[in-house]
């Protein structure tokens, strides 16, 4: 997943791996608030659409990238220790 988003859109990846949190709310956004916000929502996107029904359920009340993919890595984490 990691490779694909970062061949995909690079700056994608960087949001996830900086921590992206959402701009405060505030009249007006700067136009770098308005990219990472853009950046985020496509995130999100391609987890959502990568996921099965099962994990879509368990990420799917995250408010950024960076917390999808901890939970991911958490629920991939589990599974391995079962195997």
């Amino acid at each position: 997943m990691k490779y694909f988003i970062r061949y995909f859109d690079f700056d994608i990846w960087m949001i996830i791996e900086d921590v992206y949190l959402k701009a405060p709310k505030k009249k007006e956004k700067s136009v770098k608030d308005i990219k990472n916000d853009q950046l985020n929502a496509k995130a999100m996107h391609i987890f959502l659409c990568a996921l099965n029904e099962d994990m879509s359920k368990n990420v799917s009340q995250s408010k950024s990238a960076k917390e999808i993919w901890e939970k991911l890595e958490k629920l991939y984490e589990k599974e391995e220790k079962k195997d």
